[in-house]
């Protein structure tokens, strides 16, 4: 369960809120980043596509059971660090989650460098939006 309700604000969505462990990875064909497309065949955006205006959302990878394709999220401190309301989505996931639930996250960015970012790779709250209606089918 969640940690406690969040409700909606400028920055976030409102939802129940999960503690996570957060990594990074980056659109490459190799068996650990596991290529350019999410779980349904979808080319990945990432959170500097987001950034760049080039995508109405940023994409991340976790447990395909908890959460179902296209769930919208909020981690409110990646939105303070880049001062935007950053849309995330559940649109990608990997042997690496099974069986996590909510205690994984990948976030997908650019470039191996930007999947350095410590800001990403830590522990860290995210709020899964009890409004759906901007969910990805």
């Amino acid at each position: 369960p969640g940690l406690r309700y969040e409700a909606a604000s400028r920055d976030c969505c409102g939802g129940r809120v999960y503690r996570t462990r957060g990594t990074a990875y980056y659109p490459y064909n190799d068996r650990m980043q596991g290529g350019h497309f999410d779980r349904r065949g979808k080319k990945l955006v990432t959170l500097q596509d987001y950034l760049d205006g080039k995508s109405d959302y940023a994409a991340v990878a976790m447990d395909s059971k908890v959460l179902p394709y296209g769930t919208a999220i909020c981690i409110p401190h990646l939105n303070k660090k880049y001062g935007a309301s950053i849309p995330f989505r559940v649109v990608d996931t990997g042997g690496a989650f099974r069986n996590k639930k909510t205690s994984r996250m990948d976030v997908c960015t650019r470039s191996k460098k930007h999947s350095r970012d410590a800001a990403i790779n830590r522990s860290f709250e995210f709020i899964v939006c009890e409004d759906q209606r901007h969910q990805i089918k």
